[in-house]
């Protein structure tokens, strides 16, 4: 299994270094980093995000989640420098506090469920999922195989749906890796059917772990964190609630969990 990340833009800089602080310290297989900041990271490609946007359609090249979509050609990238393994994309504003190897199943597609139990979710195409089951794209991982293909072909295939208002449908990346779910034989493993552990988004009461949120204050941190006894494997964010945070110093959560959250972004 190999994993990788990008990081594009100074403003990204801090999260991109809290992701590979936690991530070595808990495994030991070497996290690649695409970036524009090179001398930043142990195991960095230069890579420049505005070339990565020109080989898919100018559809994605917006401001948004559509343009998310060059994570799927930089898994091409990792699947072409490393034929018949498998690859695992780790979103830069995550934090990682386990052994994912421990985790993922190798020969099998790795997704997290997002976690809404109460409603449908609409993909566009004329796909409809069901809450939990909607594949969120902040960390996921490819076998070698036909899966590439799909993804491949269906981000192709995206700029000729038609949009329906849906809130979502800019979500180019995670719209298209449920597609992706609906279409493979390939075996797919959610990592989130495993209740000992947090993967996404249950961390908060709310949709993102926002300054305020009172679940935060729960969070325990001994060797790794906790909440309500189960371990955090992964810690989500998004940006826009990650730069809340810093400026008040992760305030909401319990000052020895805040402490060491400042600490790990420090640069």
């Amino acid at each position: 299994m190999r994993f990788f990340t990008a990081v594009f833009g100074r403003e990204h800089l801090r999260a991109g270094v809290a992701l590979t602080r936690t991530f070595s310290r808990y495994n030991t297989t070497p996290l690649t980093v695409f970036t524009d900041q090179p001398g930043w990271f142990e195991h960095e490609k230069e890579a420049n995000f505005a070339e990565l946007a020109t080989e898919y359609p100018s559809f994605y090249n917006q401001e948004g989640g559509r343009r998310n979509v060059f994570k799927y050609a930089l898994t091409r990238r990792m699947q072409e420098s490393f034929p018949g393994e498998s690859v695992c994309w780790i979103d830069a504003d995550m934090l990682v506090f386990d052994d994912l190897t421990q985790h993922l199943s190798d020969g099998h597609i790795n997704v997290i469920a997002h976690g809404r139990r109460s409603e449908s979710m609409n993909c566009g195409g004329g796909l409809r999922v069901p809450g939990e089951m909607y594949a969120i794209s902040g960390l996921f991982a490819l076998p070698p195989g036909p899966a590439l293909g799909i993804l491949e072909t269906v981000t192709r295939e995206r700029p000729h749906w038609e949009d329906d208002g849906s809130p979502n449908h800019n979500i180019g990346d995670q719209l298209i890796l449920n597609h992706l779910l609906a279409r493979t034989e390939v075996p797919v493993h959610w990592l989130t059917d495993d209740r000992r552990y947090i993967y996404n988004l249950e961390v908060a009461d709310g949709l993102h772990p926002a300054p305020g949120d009172p679940a935060l204050k729960r969070v325990r941190w001994h060797r790794r964190p906790v909440l309500d006894g189960r371990r955090i494997v992964v810690f989500y964010w998004i940006k826009s609630k990650l730069d809340r945070h810093l400026q008040d110093e992760f305030c909401s959560f319990r000052p020895s969990v805040a402490r060491r959250l400042m600490r790990l972004y420090s640069l």
